[in-house]
């Protein structure tokens, strides 16, 4: 088990290693400072790279790997055979409630007052290193951008081993949210607009919730290299891994609400004043696998 904490909490560390370590082997990955057993430098929109760091440093051959971000909690009673349904040495087993295209998510937009404007945050990050490699090519000599990011992906060993399905799929056609201030789309993206107003990539990218991955350590060569450019590109991490799950075109479990996940004050739920009451809340929810967010700072 893969434990990623996407800022530093070391006082939490050893109460998620408790809790995690039911369920199997635990390696934390945290920020510098974190407390874990392993380091990444990313930052918290690139958490991919703890995946990678993770496969760099325990570099497992059998079985499968368990992701899961700190602040998701595992009901007590998880079982991933049983999550499985069936033994597969392909099966993916992914959080969200399915992969979709980035530019459909974009035109679904999302509730305006959601501080995070995810519909965004799979473009961002892209297009402003793309911006900046094109505009500042002294920025690629400190490794702050990559010239061509859209290469480097097609280079992988996913897309090459996929190269003819892949081709055959639509690249992704991004567009600012309406009523995304002028300004930051000035600083970001203005030079990339094409005359409809769309920035295009001529490969495609998909988006889900990414908090919860199981992948087999077979196929753990290809996640690491496909990981570690997503990162050299600055694909925001809830598109890299679904992306990495569509292009590979491996049989894929997908939770379908048996995750209980909360946003803004339905969060409040999960405000638990300690280890027991979480307890209770799965002993009252016997088919929830799991809960996010948990802040575990409160209950340690």
């Amino acid at each position: 088990m893969c434990v990623i904490y996407n800022h530093p909490f070391p006082q939490t560390v050893d109460a998620v290693r408790d809790w995690n370590s039911q369920f199997g082997d635990v390696t934390i990955v945290t920020p510098p400072g974190g407390g874990g057993d392993v380091e990444y430098y990313a930052g918290p929109y690139l958490f991919q790279a703890a995946i990678v760091e993770f496969l760099k440093a325990r570099r497992p051959v059998e079985g499968y790997t368990v992701v899961v971000g700190d602040d998701l909690v595992f009901n007590p009673n998880f079982d991933l055979e049983a999550l499985k349904g069936f033994p597969d040495p392909d099966q993916f087993v992914f959080a969200g409630d399915g992969v979709l295209p980035v530019e459909r998510f974009c035109d679904a937009r999302t509730d305006p007052s959601s501080p995070r404007r995810l519909d965004e945050a799979p473009a961002w990050a892209w297009t402003n290193n793309v911006a900046i490699a094109m505009l500042d090519p002294i920025s690629l000599e400190s490794g702050s951008g990559e010239a061509n990011p859209t290469a480097m992906l097609r280079a992988s060993e996913i897309w090459r081993a996929n190269s003819a399905r892949l081709d055959a799929m639509p690249g992704t056609r991004w567009a600012p949210v309406v009523g995304r201030s002028p300004e930051w789309v000035e600083l970001h993206v203005a030079r990339l607009l094409d005359e409809s107003g769309h920035v295009s990539i001529d490969i495609p990218l998909f988006f889900g919730y990414s908090d919860f991955l199981v992948f087999p350590n077979a196929r753990a060569g290809m996640i690491a290299d496909f990981l570690a450019r997503t990162v050299r590109a600055k694909l925001f991490v809830e598109s890299a891994i679904p992306t990495m799950l569509a292009w590979s075109g491996l049989p894929t479990t997908l939770l379908h609400g048996r995750l209980d996940i909360r946003w803004l004050d339905s969060r409040n739920d999960f405000d638990f004043a300690g280890v027991d009451a979480a307890r209770t809340f799965f002993d009252r929810n016997p088919d929830c696998i799991g809960i996010h967010p948990v802040k575990w700072s409160r209950m340690v």
